[in-house]
This record gives C-alpha cells, structure tokens and sequence, in this order.
C-alpha cells in the first residue's frame, strides 16, 4: 500500500527540504509530489535537493499556490503523479505540516477515505460557507451527483483512495467545464475551495456505497482559534438579535464589526501550535484529544479527529523556529 502526498509551496525553500526529511523519516515509503508557485521564483536549491531524492517529484506546472488558489495546484499534482507512478492513495499537506509520529499508513490502509463531515449551512460562523453556498461549481457538482449537502473538511492530512480520487476529479471537471459555458456564472470570490470540491463529493459517494470513512491525522491548532472565536462570535450575535439592534444597525455593519473583531482576536491568538501542546499530544494523545475532538459552529456539533494523530499545524516557516527545531529533535514513535 503506497501513499502519495502532495503540498503545494509558495515560500521558503529552505523550509520545503526540512519538511521532505521530516515526511521520509516518518512516513518513510511516500511518493511525494512538491508543486512549486507561480509566485516563487527563487527555488533552484529546491529542485536540487528534489533531483537527488528517490520518490520526491517536481511538478512541471507552476500554478499560483497562494491561500484560496490550492485546489488547482493539488489536483495538478495528483495528475501528474498519476502519469508517472503508482500509488494507492492521495493525501493532501500544506507546507507548514510536520509529523510527530510513525504509522500513518497503516491508519489510512483502513479506509477507502478520510475527512470531517462538516455540514454548511448560511447561518454557519464557519464564514467560507457563504462562498460555498454561492458558487456556481458547486451548485453544479451537486447537481451531478445529486445530491443537496454541502460537506467541509480540514484539507491538510485529508486523504481519498484513488479510484475515489480519480472519479472526484473527474467530476470538478465536468462542473467547471458546464459552468464555464455561462460566463454569467463566472465565480471570482476567494476561499478554500479544496476543503469543499473534494468532501462534498466523497462524502455522497462513499454514502451510496458503503465505503469506509477515517479523519485527518493532523492536529490543527486553527480549530482551536475557531472554536474560541466561534463562543464569543455566538454571543455577539446573540445580542445583536435579542436586543433589536438587528433592526437599528445593517446587517453589512455587523458583519463588518465581526471581521475586524476576528482580526484583533487573530493578532492575540492564544491557541496557536507550541512545544508544550506537542509534548502534551506525543505523551497522552487520548487526554489532549478529549478537549479539542469537537467543533461547533452555532449550527451542527462536528467531528475533528478519529483516535490517532501523525503530524501537526501550523509549524512557522522558520527553519530556526523553536517549534521545528524541536519536532526535527524528536525520536521517531
């Protein structure tokens, strides 16, 4: 059973070959494939290091790897890597992942997929929900499928077998190519569309028939920054509709007070990944999961993770970070 893994690079090369090691001593019979950014023009150090590693691939497209613009790059390098090696199974990384622990291919060897069921609803905190429910490609991905929900997951350690991967992309395909027919339909919005073409469609799939169903292995301390976001937001709005203020200030105004709360509350992010969290995951990952297995985003209580974490974000793209430098001290578990 191989695992390919694809990340998308936009920065740091340095930190790209850090990552590599850090991937081949934990998951030592990966197929990597690194699709570097449009945006990146310095990386000859990079494609070196790349050139001398057995399993490690460049891929010859250079799309914009930028937040909002992944989707494009990782299915790009899943047709790569399928035109030149074989592989079982696709999982998705982000290029400040690194893994803390061995054995995530004997996890993933035990489902056909995994990710979060995430339902999206307007109403949502989670805000990419509105976008989702907008855009034209997914009105259409629904349609094809037949199906009406819209499901949402964590992208990084996401990971689809590829006969399922194979039938996913095929179908973003043939949505993009109908919706394209209508230039009216022409969606420009910015979001994370890779945590909802890839999901919404398995999920459905995987429902009809009877696959099975694993997590992400990547601890994300951005659930945490979500989850406490998310309490403060609820009672805000809370206030907002009890009180009536609903009826003297616009809906435009609030939504705006809601985003320049959630940057000040970004710029004190007490929830971010630290050395101390790791240690605590490495020595009782059963105690630290306990507190952060759920999120709830005002609309329906969601699944995070299943019973065993691999690897961890966000680490600094920082070859010096204390962080990294601790995780590349680690002996291997």
């Amino acid at each position: 059973m191989k695992v390919a893994i694809s990340i998308p690079v936009h920065e740091k090369p340095d930190v790209v070959i850090d990552q590599i090691n850090n991937i081949k001593k934990y998951v030592p019979d990966a197929v990597l494939v690194i699709h570097v950014s449009s945006e990146l023009k310095e990386y000859a150090d990079l494609e070196r290091f790349i050139a001398n590693e057995n399993s490690v691939y460049m891929n010859p497209e250079h799309l914009m790897c930028g937040w909002g613009k992944i989707i494009d790059a990782h299915i790009s390098n899943y047709k790569y890597l399928r035109s030149i090696t074989d592989f079982d199974y696709i999982m998705f990384h982000a290029s400040n992942d690194m893994y803390i622990r061995k054995g995530v291919e004997k996890y993933i060897s035990q489902f056909d997929a995994g990710f979060h069921v995430h339902k999206v609803f307007k109403i949502s905190r989670w805000w990419p929900s509105v976008c989702a429910l907008e855009d034209p490609v997914v009105a259409e991905i629904l349609h094809l499928i037949d199906e009406d929900s819209i499901v949402a997951t964590q992208v990084e350690s996401s990971f689809y077998s590829r006969v399922l991967f194979d039938e996913i992309v095929e179908t973003i395909e043939n949505a993009r190519a109908l919706t394209a027919q209508n230039t009216r339909l022409n969606y420009e919005k910015n979001y994370t569309r890779e945590e909802v073409y890839f999901s919404t469609i398995a999920n459905h799939l995987m429902l009809e028939r009877g696959l099975h169903r694993g997590f992400p292995t990547t601890y994300s301390e951005v659930h945490d920054f979500d989850r406490a976001l998310w309490k403060k937001q609820h009672v805000t709005w809370g206030i907002y509709h009890r009180l009536g203020l609903n009826k003297l200030i616009p809906r435009a105004s609030y939504d705006k007070f809601e985003k320049d709360y959630s940057d000040r509350f970004a710029e004190k992010n007490k929830t971010a990944l630290t050395v101390h969290k790791v240690k605590k995951l490495i020595k009782n990952p059963s105690a630290f999961l306990k507190t952060h297995l759920f999120l709830n985003d005002s609309v329906a209580r969601y699944r995070l993770y299943g019973e065993e974490i691999f690897s961890v974000k966000r680490v600094p793209r920082d070859i010096n970070n204390p962080l990294r430098v601790y995780i590349n001290e680690l002996k291997e578990t």
